[in-house]
């Protein structure tokens, strides 16, 4: 038999339903166990929907893994007879993603195979997918700190029938799969047979296709992630953006937000409308803004695209340091001045009246007229750490300072030092930072 987990992976959990693809596929990696140093658990989620029935379920998942002495833990989500298949799912996954962080295991193991590619090739197509949904599923995928596993894609429903029928084991039925309330359902009972009476072999067909789509999508996920490299953190350079292939920027985009934010939550992942709107953005006047997912928004600077999470207001927790120091400083990040001047200064952010002496020029502009000048976007003006004496700004975190006195040569001074990221600082140099 050949090899169902890759090598290097030392531990799985098995999602057992008690059905027949997944007992086919706990009894494979049971016998694969027994020869290598796989080390073989099940998890069990008894979600409270089919009453008597999955009680029963759960009695026969117990007593296959206690004759195989095979760990299993069960779950109970006790959803009701009214739950959806969505909640079903949500609740199984929220189990799934616990007992993975407890036991610390390697992999999650799936038993999908080719006739469950093929539906969900056929679901997301209905629902108007993109190449990622139509890919339907992935040998091998991540769900944050884990590997999500399906090895028996390229096996057929009748394989696995067989492979019971030969080791004489038996299996539980989900009476709700005979129903055709759920769209899955209607789609395995109708469309798929229809399409079998005109082209036969139609569902293997679709899942061969799922499988090329895959590997084109691998390689648009490459160019992706290269352009990807442009980012900073939450900020995007326009001079990055205009350096991607239109017909790829979406992609990018939305691989940009899915490790900003949108990973938060998977009802987070960006529509096709949202995506086109995001994508807009990066020619749109600066100033411009969409809504995200999650009350996050992106934001159109003077450089670059910014996406900005719900608490963007509040103040980050940023400090300044005083110390003795040998360098003068940069005017932005650190900045050298007589003791005597540092100890009168107070750290705050903005307030009506503030104005700045730019150094080395003459007269006093408004703070605001000071920070537009320099293209800081307006959404983190107000959260700016200033240097201040009465209303007069001595330094401005991350973009310069002002009328400071001159230190005489050779004078004993101080080095302000900012301490903390600085989103506002998105110049070329590379500077922008995560929020």
């Amino acid at each position: 038999m050949r090899r169902l987990i890759p090598e290097g992976t030392a531990h799985v959990l098995v999602a057992f339903s008690g059905g027949a693809d997944s007992t086919s596929l706990l009894d494979m990696l049971y016998e694969e166990a027994r020869t290598t140093r796989l080390r073989v658990e099940a998890v069990h989620v008894n979600h409270g929907i089919r009453g008597a029935e999955a009680d029963r379920d759960e009695a026969f998942v117990r007593a296959f893994c206690q004759e195989r002495d095979i760990p299993l833990f069960v779950f109970h989500a006790c959803l009701g007879t009214d739950a959806s298949e969505d909640e079903a799912r949500s609740a199984r996954w929220r189990f799934f993603d616990r007992i993975m962080k407890e036991t610390g295991a390697d992999a999650l193991v799936l038993a999908h195979h080719s006739e469950d590619v093929a539906e969900t090739l056929l679901l997301n197509l209905m629902r108007g997918s993109g190449l990622d949904g139509l890919c339907a599923m992935k040998k091998e995928t991540r769900r944050g700190a884990y590997c999500v596993l399906r090895p028996l894609l390229k096996e057929t429903k009748d394989t696995l029938l067989q492979y019971l029928s030969q080791r004489h084991l038996s299996y539980c039925t989900d009476t709700t799969n005979a129903s055709d309330a759920y769209l899955r359902n209607r789609i395995r009972h109708t469309l798929i047979p229809a399409m079998e009476a005109m082209i036969p072999g139609a569902g293997k067909h679709m899942a061969d296709t799922a499988g090329l789509l895959e590997e084109e999508q691998r390689f648009v996920m490459r160019a992706a992630e290269k352009a990807l490299r442009g980012a900073q953190g939450c900020f995007f350079p326009h001079h990055a953006l205009c350096m991607i292939d239109r017909d790829l920027l979406p992609r990018v985009l939305r691989l940009w937000w899915g490790r900003c934010g949108g990973n938060l939550l998977e009802e987070h992942a960006l529509s096709l409308d949202m995506t086109r709107r995001l994508s807009a953005l990066v020619d749109a006047a600066p100033g411009s803004t969409e809504n995200l997912p999650g009350d996050w928004h992106a934001f159109c600077g003077w450089q670059g695209l910014h996406l900005l999470p719900p608490d963007i207001r509040e103040t980050p927790d940023l400090t300044w340091h005083m110390g003795k120091g040998a360098e003068l400083g940069d005017g932005k990040r650190t900045q050298a001045m007589s003791r005597e001047t540092a100890l009168t200064l107070t750290v705050r952010t903005r307030r009506s009246g503030d104005f700045i002496v730019p150094f080395g020029m003459q007269g006093k502009k408004k703070l605001t007229d000071y920070l537009s000048d320099r293209h800081i976007d307006r959404p983190f003006r107000d959260r700016i750490p200033l240097a201040c004496r009465g209303n007069e700004v001595m330094m401005v975190a991350g973009v310069g300072c002002g009328n400071l006195p001159r230190l005489a040569p050779g004078e004993e001074h101080i080095l302000w030092t900012f301490d903390g990221p600085m989103p506002w600082m998105t110049d070329n140099e590379g500077k922008g930072k995560e929020l």
